[in-house]
């Protein structure tokens, strides 16, 4: 059966015929810690994987995963072989088939996660309100209104409120049935070394027993609700990038001009810090002291700024290592989002670097999973979480 417009895919019962065959269908072989009690979810708009590598962090089991962009779908496939990607326009997957697909009853999926794209809606961008990718905010409710999950998590930068699409989904996912809470977050509080402002939306749909909390953070494991590790030392992580076998421990190679500006820029300073023959003419042309963030080097203690799709350009914010004379690598950037160190990353330069600037950080998913699951727990039970 396909999945939509194109066809492909398989079902999830051919896919994993049974545990002890020790291998898919696929030839992938079934990790042996496997359990097939485990939390299920599917991932929409999956990017390069951090939201399924921080779920299965948490013990969920990821069954799917729908992504259009190529070059994050290779990456995705190349860490979590074991989760069907859909390299596909979302607008395009069928939600009905897709669950026939995996086999799934309406109701039986625990999970539904969703991060749509943002730049239209953050501060970064044009916040353009008559962009047509707004419009994908209403895939989530479409695939929930299929699945019927026990929870949705909707992750995106806090812009998007002020969106009436974000409303429609919240009053479309309440007549649903789900009980639904936005939250405004900052990753930091959750292990992140990142001041990464998130607005998490959370829908729970079991019962009169789903009540969700009025601080996440107060029912995440203590391993996670932490003062995370300064920036620096996690940068350090990485190793010196002289004599580096990693692919992505790479920084881009600046000019002539955009190295002396970046010797001339002192530990946790900025642009403001140039002197006079050194500074850009659009920097010289604003009056009030703004767009502080050019040229500045990411300060060793406390988090860094938020990894954006222009993570390891120094000339487009404080993305300067805090010591070298450089801008901080692929990998460092990674290690910011809290991926893994093997994490593998396929593309150009300018690809990863947009993967992992749009990527939801993998310990923030994590968390985020290790909550859910919580509170469906507790709302099964029919207590409060």
């Amino acid at each position: 059966m396909g999945w939509g417009p194109g066809g492909g895919g398989g079902s999830w019962g051919k896919r994993f015929p049974t545990l002890g065959s020790g291998r898919t269908a696929l030839g992938v072989p079934i990790p042996a810690d496997v359990d097939f009690a485990m939390f299920t979810a599917l991932d929409l708009f999956a990017g390069a994987g951090g939201a399924t590598q921080g779920l299965k962090d948490a013990g969920y089991r990821v069954l799917a995963a729908i992504e259009e962009w190529s070059d994050a779908v290779r990456t995705f496939s190349a860490n979590h072989p074991e989760v069907e990607a859909l390299e596909r326009d979302i607008r395009r997957v069928e939600p009905k088939a897709l669950r026939a697909s995996l086999e799934l009853s309406v109701g039986s999926l625990d999970l539904i996660t969703a991060c749509p794209p943002c730049q239209s809606f953050s501060t970064l961008g044009r916040m353009d309100a008559s962009d047509s990718r707004n419009d994908l905010i209403a895939e989530t409710e479409r695939f929930a209104r299929e699945f019927l999950p026990a929870a949705i998590i909707f992750e995106n930068v806090p812009g998007v409120a002020r969106d009436p699409r974000f409303e429609c989904l919240r009053t479309r996912l309440e007549q649903d049935g789900y009980h639904f809470r936005a939250y405004d977050v900052v990753a930091s509080d959750f292990g992140v070394p990142q001041r990464r402002r998130r607005l998490i939306a959370i829908a729970l749909r079991v019962g009169s027993g789903g009540v969700l909390p009025d601080d996440l953070g107060a029912i995440v494991p203590d391993s996670l609700a932490r003062t995370p590790p300064d920036a620096g030392d996690v940068i350090d992580l990485a190793g010196p990038i002289e004599r580096t076998s990693d692919p992505i421990h790479r920084a881009r190679r600046p000019t002539p001009l955009v190295l002396e500006r970046i010797r001339a820029i002192p530990p946790g300073g900025n642009r403001f810090d140039l002197p006079p023959h050194l500074q850009l003419d659009c920097h010289k042309r604003i009056k009030r002291k703004g767009a502080w963030a050019p040229y500045g080097r990411i300060r060793r203690r406390g988090p860094a700024p938020t990894m954006t799709t222009k993570c390891t350009t120094p000339s487009c914010g404080r993305f300067v290592h805090p010591t070298e004379h450089r801008g901080i690598s692929l990998r460092e950037a990674a290690l910011l989002q809290t991926f893994p160190r093997s994490y593998r990353f396929v593309g150009g330069h300018g690809s990863i670097e947009r993967q992992i600037g749009n990527a939801v950080p993998v310990k923030l998913a994590q968390a985020l999973g290790f909550a859910v699951k919580r509170c469906i727990e507790t709302a099964r039970e029919g207590r409060t979480a």
